[in-house]
């Protein structure tokens, strides 16, 4: 009798495959650098079909050269994952684009600096000038005290400016009971709040992002195309740049939307938790509720979040 022996089958598990892009890049703008990115496709893509164990993805190019003309400055649109939300991006532009107006005032020294210590910082002017005022360690006829002043009082090489000099807890008293004023009225300001949030719409905003994220595509597939047929690709890149320019706008209105609206939820929110007539200053309600101040000679203008404004004397 034949003995028979049982031979197992082996059963393989498939290696999953690593997903592998070409990079590639020319040193110069010439015609013949440019055509061969043709070449270069087709050559990565043998060499990573070759391989059992790759799965090719796409080739990704550009120009190694100075970004002096758009048709230097080739790019691919989405062509990685973003390192921090893009909503968050366009709100940081959006406060380094305000800090940036800040630092460049043509009235302002170079040398003044944006501090984000004091609430006041950024937000407080003068009623004359427009300047912004500083704070500082004041020391008049032996009584020392913190007041603010106009810069333009403080830097010896701009305009002089005679605004008003005022003591820190003045200011902070007059900012207490802009805010008392301003939110006593409970019912009446929660009702502005919610027109003012229904009035904010971002309707729109996402189908226009599509429509130029997809004309960003057929452009720079475009100009590839045109640059291997030896043809001027100068005003198509001219139209990439035009296209990212207005998503960029778009991008921070967006941001800009969003900021106010959950800065004005915020406030909502906070009505229940607090009781106005009992608060002192606080430098939280202050960056809270706060626009922007104004001091004058004999009157302060305070411009609150929500859009209202009030004046009170000193």
């Amino acid at each position: 009798m034949k003995k028979i022996t049982k031979i197992d089958t082996i059963i393989q598990q498939s290696k999953k495959k690593i997903r592998v892009a070409a990079y590639a890049r020319v040193s110069t703008s010439c015609t013949d650098q440019l055509q061969s990115l043709a070449a270069q496709k087709s050559h990565y893509e043998r060499v990573i079909k070759s391989n059992d164990e790759w799965g090719f993805v796409d080739l990704y190019y550009d120009e190694g050269i100075s970004g002096t003309k758009v048709s230097n400055r080739l790019g691919v649109e989405n062509s990685h994952e973003a390192i921090i939300p893009k909503p968050l991006f366009h709100q940081v532009q959006q406060e380094m684009a305000r800090r940036s107006k800040f630092h460049n005032s043509k009235r302002e020294s170079k040398s003044i600096a944006y501090s984000g210590k004091y609430a006041l910082s950024g937000i407080t002017y003068c009623g004359k000038c427009g300047t912004h005022y500083r704070r500082i360690h004041w020391n008049n006829r032996g009584k020392k005290s913190i007041v603010w002043r106009c810069i333009s009082r403080l830097e010896k090489h701009l305009n002089w400016c005679d605004g008003e000099t005022i003591d820190e807890n003045i200011l902070k008293k007059i900012i207490v009971d802009a805010i008392h004023q301003n939110f006593m009225d409970d019912k009446k300001m929660r009702k502005i709040l919610k027109e003012k949030l229904r009035s904010i719409c971002n309707d729109g905003v996402d189908e226009k992002i599509a429509e130029l994220d997809a004309r960003l595509k057929f452009l720079q597939e475009k100009l590839v195309a045109t640059s291997l047929q030896n043809k001027d690709y100068n005003l198509i890149g001219e139209q990439i740049y035009q296209a990212k320019d207005e998503k960029e706008k778009t991008l921070l209105e967006q941001a800009a939307n969003e900021n106010e609206k959950r800065q004005l939820e915020e406030i909502l929110k906070s009505l229940a938790d607090f009781n106005f007539e009992e608060q002192e200053y606080d430098e939280i309600l202050t960056r809270r509720y706060l626009e922007r101040i104004e001091i004058f000679d004999n009157h302060i203008k305070v411009k609150f979040k929500v859009g209202n404004k009030l004046e009170l004397p000193w």
